[in-house]
């Protein structure tokens, strides 16, 4: 858990990267969580394309890295309001950098490390599964925090699905 400083740069590293760079461009995708045992945990288990973020957000640096091995990120943060934003800010990064974003929702409480301890790397991978699109997961997230029956509701939505839309280079 080092500072940041002048030969140490948090943002510009993956943990693990060095252990699991070959099972990513193998599987051209890669798992990213937030923490260290993160990680190490599911690695350990047989999940060999996961790499930690070293914070709770994807930075732009760390996601160039990604993008050298990788075209899916898959976004497993924890199921916490700060995992949440953490997931959403990185969709938007991800997407602006032509990647492609998914994201894994674990049950309440749990982390990728407490997860596969407590109930086994099939339950982690079951997870990994069930991910969702980008467009599925923020809508969701902005249906629960608006009343989609609303004219202001409504709105807010949109305008929080537009915000994203813009991010994505396509014409389509």
């Amino acid at each position: 858990n080092s500072l940041e400083n002048p030969l140490y740069s948090k943002r510009a590293h993956l943990y693990g990267l060095n252990l699991a760079k070959e099972h990513i461009i193998e599987q051209q995708s890669v798992i990213v969580v937030e923490g260290y045992l993160d990680m190490i945990t599911p690695f350990m288990r047989g999940v060999k394309n996961v790499v930690a973020s070293l914070g709770t957000a994807l930075t732009l640096e760390q996601i160039k890295l990604l993008k050298r091995y990788a075209a899916e990120v898959v976004v497993v943060f924890d199921a916490d309001k700060a995992g949440q934003s953490a997931a959403l800010r990185s969709i938007d990064l991800l997407l602006e950098n032509s990647l492609e974003a998914s994201i894994v929702t674990l049950p309440a409480g749990c982390d990728p490390d407490s997860l596969v301890r407590r109930e086994g790397v099939k339950a982690f991978t079951d997870c990994l599964e069930r991910k969702k699109g980008f467009f599925e997961y923020k809508f969701g997230l902005l249906q629960k925090s608006h009343d989609s029956n609303s004219i202001g509701g409504k709105t807010k939505i949109a305008e929080g699905m537009l915000a994203t839309f813009d991010k994505i280079y396509s014409e389509i």
